[in-house]
């Protein structure tokens, strides 16, 4: 039936009918301006001034200026609501994860869907409160890392465990063999206290209790302030640990723009 009635509009339908069946047949691609002008028989100034009625009419939106291109409201809606049941079904799935990767997200969407358009549409999710962009993350508003009873337990021996460790801190293998938990299960829980913001990820596999690290930042800052400049040998002395842990530090700080490289000496980064 709705094949019918959408013959019919092709054939006797006003303009402003007709233009919204071959929007909404291209689905989440969208056309541009020039390729409606390839399939209907219009005046071009015509269709510009229908686009542009549409368009404030909240029928149709226009995502791309430059190429004028355009997508039903209609589709841009649908989109939204996939979007929020993706994000919910990896929520529900991925409890102790703080959100989706964006390009992940983008990739399990309809292939055709121009990156300029999937970040519109975010955004303007985002604007109504409806999910939250962090960094190359994604989550939807309502949702929050919430831990069971024992999960809470687990996290804060964690956070002790690197807390005691200060400057040298414990394996990965160590640690989720002292909390006697899955490789999986451990690797939730690392991230559950990265995200809180009490470890800090100084490289792959290596993780120091927040405290410890702000601790240290402060003596090197003032230890700059004092020297201008800093070995890695004066480093090891100022942070009385080892050198598989001195070096990776030393790179944190560049990384964190606490300092800056110059030859093989440290300098404090201007404006620290």
């Amino acid at each position: 039936m709705e094949l019918l009635i959408n013959l019919e509009t092709l054939e006797q339908g006003a303009p402003e009918k007709i233009l919204p069946l071959y929007l909404e047949e291209a689905g989440a691609a969208g056309r541009s301006r020039s390729e409606l002008e390839a399939l209907l028989p219009w005046d071009p100034g015509d269709l510009a001034a229908l686009l542009s009625s549409l368009t404030k009419q909240g029928q149709v939106i226009r995502y791309d200026p430059e190429k004028e291109r355009y997508i039903l409201t209609a589709t841009a809606r649908k989109l939204d609501q996939e979007m929020k049941g993706i994000l919910s079904t990896y929520h529900h799935k991925n409890p102790l994860k703080p959100g989706l990767a964006k390009e992940e997200l983008r990739r399990q969407l309809p292939p055709q869907l121009e990156v300029r358009l999937f970040n519109q549409l975010l955004n303007e999710l985002a604007q109504k409160q409806q999910i939250m962009v962090e960094k190359d993350l994604v989550r939807l508003a309502s949702h929050k890392v919430t831990l069971a009873m024992d999960q809470e337990e687990q996290v804060s021996r964690l956070a002790a465990l690197y807390q005691r460790g200060q400057l040298s801190p414990p394996t990965l293998k160590e640690a989720a063999a002292a909390l006697d938990v899955p490789p999986d299960k451990f690797k939730q829980l690392l991230t559950v206290l990265v995200n809180q913001g009490r470890l800090v990820k100084v490289k792959e596999d290596l993780y120091f209790h927040r405290e410890a690290i702000e601790h240290l930042k402060g003596q090197l800052v003032n230890f700059l302030k004092k020297n201008k400049e800093i070995t890695v040998i004066q480093f090891k002395d100022l942070t009385q640990t080892s050198r598989k842990f001195t070096i990776p530090l030393l790179e944190y700080f560049d990384s964190a723009r606490t300092t800056v490289r110059v030859g093989e000496t440290r300098r404090l980064r201007e404006g620290v």
